[in-house]
């Protein structure tokens, strides 16, 4: 057993089912706001909190001037860099110093090694989560 399904399995055996709650990232955040009530009720947090979504963090963005990126964080010149700009101007130098990119693409012959390598695991932790996990399993 790999990784994904014998992590998954330890934490089943360590506390009972209706303790834990798994999600997958892809099918959650396509409807946040009914993932955080299910959250939330899971947590047993006031059902009247309301988290705003409308701003979007951790963005894929990519440095415009790449070869200085490198370097300034290859020489640890970056972080302190960044420490001496004032918080009100970070947003808009990160506007101009990073530029927001569409998805990655994965190369269709490393999506099919890398279903090919985890197929069992991903079956094993669909078995173990009851869960419908065939889109892992197709090529994209």
């Amino acid at each position: 057993m790999t990784i994904l399904a014998s992590g998954t399995r330890a934490w089943t055996f360590r506390a009972a089912r209706a303790n834990i709650r798994i999600y997958g990232y892809e099918e959650a955040w396509r409807q946040p706001a009914r993932l955080l009530a299910d959250l939330f009720e899971f947590l047993n947090v006031d059902a009247a909190f309301r988290v705003d979504t409308s701003r979007k963090r951790l963005e894929r963005r990519a440095p415009r001037l790449v070869a200085l990126s490198c370097f300034l964080k290859r020489h640890e010149i970056w972080y302190p860099l960044r420490s001496l700009v004032p918080p009100r101007l970070r947003p808009a130098l990160s506007k101009l110093a990073f530029r927001r990119g569409n998805p990655l693409a994965m190369e269709p012959a490393d999506r099919q090694y890398l279903i090919d390598y985890y197929r069992e695991d991903i079956q094993r932790l669909a078995s173990l989560l009851d869960r419908d996990l065939s889109a892992w399993l197709r090529r994209g």
